[in-house]
Parts: structure tokens; sequence; C-alpha cells
């Protein structure tokens, strides 16, 4: 049997589609599935059934997707074994984070650390999901979801006020009943949300805190639009079409943003640094953890109004 092939197998089980597991190893459709029968062949038995809506395993490509993935985690550990020993702070970093949080923390604290490591180059792996370190997906990730890993090494290093923000154009259309607020931010009141026109996560991110605080005080049909993207529902704030949750520390930096409801009204968002135990013992892993550990632990904490609060 070749051992390769069971990486297909696995992209193929997560993937569900010949042609999206072709994109994600980046081969053409004939290869994965020249290399799957090439596996079924060596096993001597079907492991998917071939439908026309997707793909689905056997029972017998089920027990070897089982297997097959606590082979992958070996292999990362082999891996990141190979490394361990090393006391120079060089070679590749995989860090990972939601792409607010990478562009405006991770990528601009790592200046510094360059020009104090040189040889240290980056894979920046921008995701709004969560990706999997015990797979050697990442060394390193920064999240503002409590990790719940119990192998991997957390550690929380601030805290990061959530409120809803309109725009001033929003707030100063003439008052209507969908508009009542006009002039009288921030609210108390938070019946008065009702009415407002809402811009909020998507169905991928709406078991965040605040899509999930927010859903309860809003009404549905007053949704007016979604987004997985945090950096595309800022622009659509600001472009007045509706009243959205935001990270303060990038809201208040928009002049023509209005905070509506300010922390602590909706739940923080914790920020923790995410590492596997293994990797953190190479010498360049642990100096960006490290490295980073102390920047977001002197810029990633609440508003001195919500501590006070």
């Amino acid at each position: 049997m070749n051992w390769d092939d069971l990486r297909y197998l696995l992209v193929l089980a997560r993937a569900a589609t010949l042609a999206r597991a072709a994109k994600a190893i980046g081969v053409d459709q004939s290869t994965v599935r020249r290399r799957l029968e090439a596996l079924e062949t060596s096993l001597g038995g079907a492991l998917v059934d071939r439908r026309r809506e997707g793909w689905r395993l056997t029972p017998l490509g089920e027990r070897v997707v089982e297997h097959a993935l606590r082979l992958e985690s070996d292999v990362a550990e082999i891996a990141r074994l190979a490394g361990a020993d090393d006391d120079r702070p060089e070679g590749q970093v995989v860090l990972t984070a939601g792409e607010v949080i990478m562009a405006e923390f991770v990528v601009p604290y790592l200046g510094d650390f360059g020009a104090r490591f040189p040889k240290v180059t980056f894979d920046l792996r921008v995701s709004n999901h969560v990706l999997d370190l015990a797979r050697g997906e990442a060394d390193l990730a920064v999240r503002i979801v409590r990790p719940d890993e119990p192998a991997l090494v957390t550690r929380q290093v601030g805290a990061l006020d959530v409120g809803l923000y309109a725009s001033r154009g929003y707030l100063e259309r003439p008052p209507t009943p969908a508009l009542p607020l006009r002039g009288r931010v921030p609210i108390s009141d938070l019946d008065e949300l009702r009415g407002q026109r809402i811009v909020t996560y998507d169905r991928s991110l709406a078991r965040s805190p605040e899509a999930t605080w927010l859903a309860s005080r809003i009404d549905p049909e007053n949704v007016v639009a979604r987004s997985s993207s945090p950096f595309a529902m800022m622009a659509a704030v600001r472009a007045g079409l509706g009243i959205g949750p935001l990270l303060s520390v990038f809201a208040e930096r928009q002049p023509e943003l209005v905070c509506v409801v300010p922390s602590p009204a909706l739940p923080r968002r914790s920020v923790w640094l995410v590492g596997h135990p293994t990797s953190l013992r190479t010498s360049r892993v642990r100096a960006v953890w490290e490295h980073l550990a102390a920047a977001f632990e002197r810029e990633a904490r609440p508003t001195e109004a919500s501590d006070r609060a």
C-alpha cells in the first residue's frame, strides 16, 4: 500500500466532493480518482460510495479514515520533533488567526520580531475557522474563542471590548419609526434595537458571543446584511447600511462610527495564544509565542470605561 494514498482519502472525506478534494490538494480530479482506486485495490474493498450529490464513506472507509487520522497526527508529531532540539531561532513558523486579528494585531506585532530574528519566516494562515494544531495545520494560533483541546498549550493574553456601532449618516437620517435613535446614543433601553436595520455575521459565525447576544434582541426580518468577514461588516456599518457588532479597538479608529451600545453590555472576547507542546520546544516557535504574548498583554485589554463598568 502507498501510504500517501491515505492523504487523498482524508482530503476527500473532508471535502465530500471530488472537485473540492482536487482543489484542496492542488491536483486534477483524475489524480484523486486514480489514487483512491489504487488504495481500494490494495485494501481489497470499496472505501467510498460514488453518488451524484457527493462521495460518501463506506463502513470500511470510515474505519480506514479513523486510523488514517491517527497516522496524520503521528506524522505531524514527527515533523515537530525533527526541529525540537534546534536552539537557533530560524526557519518557518506557521501562524493562524482570523482576518481582523491577523491584520490588526498579529502582523503589526511581527515587525519588531523580524528585526530581532531575521532568520525566522512566517506562513500566515488567515482563517475564521479553527485549524487543527494537533494535525500540524499550524504551529501557533491566536484565537478569540476559548480553546477546548486538552492536548494543547493555551494562554489568555487579553480581552477585547465589543460594541454595537452605527455610522453618523445612519443616525442623522430623518426620524422614522424604524430609526428612533436620532440624537440619543448610547442607548440604555435595548428594546429600541428591535426597530433597527442590522448588520451581523452569517451562519458560519452565528455562534460567536456577540452574534448570539444580538440575535436575542432583534427582529430577524430587520437584518439587512450578513457576512463571514468582520472587515466587510465594518464596511457595511460605515456605509450606513445598518447597526452591527464590532470590536471596539478597531471601530473607535473610525471617526464616522458612533457606539450605540457599548461594552460591557455585549460580551467581551478573550484573546488566547494556542500552541502544540512539541512545537513550543523549538526555539523559533517559542520566541514567537513569547513575543506575541508580551505584545497582546500590553495592548489587548478592555477600555478603561469598560473596566470601571
